[in-house]
């Protein structure tokens, strides 16, 4: 009897919690009304609200990646005007919804939604998994998406072709890189011009000062002709 009332004593707070725990996410079904790259689409609901969404689970070549344009396009023809479900997981730091997102199976355009396009744009060769999200996926889900994108590369189908294609969240992480260092440049750029132009300036009011730098041509600054020179 002790053991009983032990057992109602976890399960009882158990149930009051999960009763007041806020009710998962609602299902969202419209209509696709754009696609703007192989994982976002923007949807429009039953009552006309239109809803940017970006596919859980799964990384579509960046604008300009290579395989980006066949990616959009796979998308497109999948959903583009279709009626769909999207799954809610969250919304990210734009605001879209990411979600799973259902559609008609290929053969069957009258069916209920039941083709994950997520898993539809791995199969093809045109999305990467990404396992960043894997953590909130059904281990169901895991072994679908890693089966397909191993099948995919294993087949060298879609962006697979490439010898060593860049995941999007790597490219993103080297273009950070290379427009830092471009800043840099430029900024270095400024600085040797402002240099240069306030040797100009130095030199059209006080040719006499600045001539005394080094030696130079009679009337000409050393500083002002390495500045022509080098710019």
């Amino acid at each position: 009897m002790k053991g009983l009332r032990n057992l109602f004593a976890w399960v009882l707070p158990l149930g009051a919690i999960l009763c007041l725990s806020p009710a998962a996410a609602e299902n969202i079904a419209g209509k696709v009304v754009d696609v703007a790259s192989g994982d976002s689409l923007v949807i429009e609901d039953n009552q006309g609200r239109r809803h940017q969404v970006r596919l859980f689970a799964m990384a579509a070549p960046e604008s300009r990646q290579p395989f980006a344009s066949e990616s959009r396009r796979a998308l497109a023809d999948l959903l583009q005007g279709k009626r769909v479900i999207v799954e809610t997981i969250r919304e990210d730091a734009y605001g879209r919804i990411i979600g799973k997102l259902l559609t008609s199976p290929a053969q069957c355009a009258t069916c209920a939604p039941s083709r994950d396009a997520a898993l539809a744009q791995i199969e093809a060769g045109l999305a990467w998994w990404f396992r960043d999200e894997r953590r909130e996926q059904t281990l169901h889900d895991q072994g679908y998406y890693e089966y397909a994108e191993f099948d995919a590369r294993t087949r060298r189908i879609g962006l697979w072709r490439d010898e060593s294609p860049v995941p999007p969240w790597e490219w993103r992480k080297r273009k950070g890189v290379t427009a830092l260092r471009a800043e840099s440049q430029n900024k270095a750029r400024w600085g040797r011009s402002r240099n240069g132009l306030f040797a100009l300036a130095e030199f059209v009011w006080r040719p006499q000062a600045v001539s005394q730098i080094g030696a130079a041509p009679a009337g000409r600054s050393p500083v002002l002709a390495d500045y022509v020179w080098k710019h």
